[in-house]
């Protein structure tokens, strides 16, 4: 384990992506693991002293933490190339973790997309792209009567539409959310 703020390779420039705990330092116990990049695992901090809440349980923990004049302690537990090994590892992390003490994830961990707590900026960014991704798709008669269209590509077509409809509802249903708060 690293308390160090290093999240890329000095020799080799890769392993960008990190999966990371907090720890409360009154205690030295692990309350959440979280997967990141760059600056990620150090933001939670300053998104509590900006008064934005996600994850209300560990919102309030922070909270707690920095009222007291200390600050939450970062541990960068392992460093990937790839994203989907990090997602893979926060998974275990949380699992392992999980087991000794109570984190404050809002899930089991390694999801990515939707499934995880978006920010607003996410869903309106994913909208926006649904929305302009629907906007190209040529209308089904006219792509029909195109000469390279096979009778497999039929459900393939309809299931990209559907997949970004869905996108753009659970977007904007977030935003929805995210605003009525």
């Amino acid at each position: 384990m690293s308390k160090g703020r290093r999240t890329v390779d000095p020799v080799t420039g890769k392993q960008e992506w990190y999966v990371y705990a907090l720890y409360d330092p009154r205690i030295d116990e692990p309350f959440y693991v979280g997967k990141g990049k760059g600056r990620r695992a150090y933001q939670h901090e300053k998104e509590v002293r900006r008064g934005k809440v996600v994850n209300q349980a560990k919102h309030d923990r922070i909270k707690e933490i920095i009222s007291l004049g200390m600050s939450v302690d970062v541990r960068i537990l392992a460093m990937f190339d790839k994203e989907d090994d990090a997602y893979a590892c926060e998974r275990k992390e949380i699992e392992r973790i999980g087991k000794t003490v109570e984190l404050l994830n809002m899930n089991p961990g390694g999801f990515g997309g939707p499934s995880v707590p978006w920010e607003i900026s996410d869903a309106r960014r994913g909208l926006a792209k649904a929305e302009l991704a629907l906007s190209q798709i040529i209308p089904f008669d006219q792509w029909m009567r195109m000469k390279n269209t096979e009778d497999w590509m039929i459900p393939v077509y309809a299931e990209v539409i559907a997949n970004l409809t869905e996108l753009a509802g659970c977007c904007r249903a977030v935003i929805s959310e995210w605003e009525a708060a």
